[in-house]
């Protein structure tokens, strides 16, 4: 066995979403399985620990982790098609509120299969360079939450955009990102992770400084240089995790993405504090300012053998 894919399903998903996926990739001659875990009744831990036993014990020349979650690209395009079709806001929301309901109904009997076979610390704190990796994965984490939650405001108030095209935004960045995460292998092995990482951080600072700048739609290609540039930094940064020897790579998992996801909840809070200060412009200017983090720090992230 030569190729081996795993492939992983998003939060309150189940394997079976991927079957199709498996099908074609089967007939293109790769060796392909399903990993199924609990995404929401059981802590992250256990799973990982175990997906991290069953790599060990692949005999394959090269092993692929294959994840998919596109409920933001959806998300997005789906609320803009929904108000671009003249439906009011709350009735776009009642509708994605009724679809997640019918998915979460279809979903919920393969929440609880699982049982934690690991004892986990109900907090783990970083040590080491672990520290520096949670930091980089917070700032990560912290603009795509803004990109999220504050790039329809920005395109609203400071660029005139319509309500019912604000969700394009966010949209744009998601393709980038999809299109990032699918060559991403390509452009580590050519470049390596830091020279990535380099690469990954400017390219997202010119996206905020063409966002900022430039007039629509000119703007919009700022969207596409943030997707394309934050693709393959954070899981440059969980690869980290398994090569570092500060602290156990799965608790080292455990504990960057607590910080990731620590990034996703302040950001909001902390984009729109700036912004009543100054400005929303400024805010934005200032997470532009934060990715530089990524080629100061990325000497210190271990190398990749």
């Amino acid at each position: 066995m030569s190729e081996h894919v795993i492939l992983l399903h998003g939060l309150w998903m189940r394997g079976f979403t991927l079957a199709a996926l498996r099908r074609r990739l089967e007939r293109e001659g790769y060796s392909v399985e399903l990993f199924d875990y609990a995404s929401v009744m059981h802590k992250p831990e256990a799973s990982i620990g175990k997906l991290v036993e069953h790599v060990k014990s692949i005999r394959a020349k090269s092993v692929h982790l294959v994840g998919h979650s596109l409920g933001g690209l959806i998300g997005a395009a789906g609320g803009t098609a929904l108000l671009s079709s003249g439906l009011q806001p709350v009735a776009a929301a009642g509708v994605a509120a009724l679809v997640a309901a019918v998915l979460l109904v279809l979903t919920a009997p393969g929440l609880v299969r699982s049982k934690s076979v690991h004892k986990a610390p109900l907090l783990v704190i970083p040590r080491g360079i672990v520290i520096l990796v949670g930091t980089l994965a917070f700032i990560a984490f912290l603009s795509e939450g803004a990109i999220l939650d504050w790039s329809a405001l920005l395109l609203t108030g400071a660029f005139a955009v319509p309500t019912a095209q604000a969700g394009i935004g966010y949209a744009l960045f998601s393709v980038a990102m999809i299109l990032g995460r699918l060559t991403g292998d390509f452009v580590v092995k050519r470049l390596g992770q830091r020279k990535t990482l380099l690469w990954g951080g400017l390219t997202v600072t010119a996206g905020f400084a063409l966002l900022l700048l430039l007039p629509v739609p000119l703007a919009a290609c700022g969207f596409l240089l943030i997707g394309l540039g934050a693709a393959n930094l954070v899981p440059i940064l969980f690869s980290t995790a398994g090569r570092q020897s500060a602290m156990p790579p799965v608790l080292a998992v455990a504990s960057i993405t607590t910080l990731g996801y620590a990034g996703i909840l302040v950001g909001p809070a902390a984009i729109g504090y700036i912004a009543s200060l100054t400005s929303l412009r400024t805010a934005f200017a200032v997470l532009g300012l934060i990715m530089l983090g990524f080629p100061l720090f990325r000497a210190r992230i271990p190398a990749a053998p």
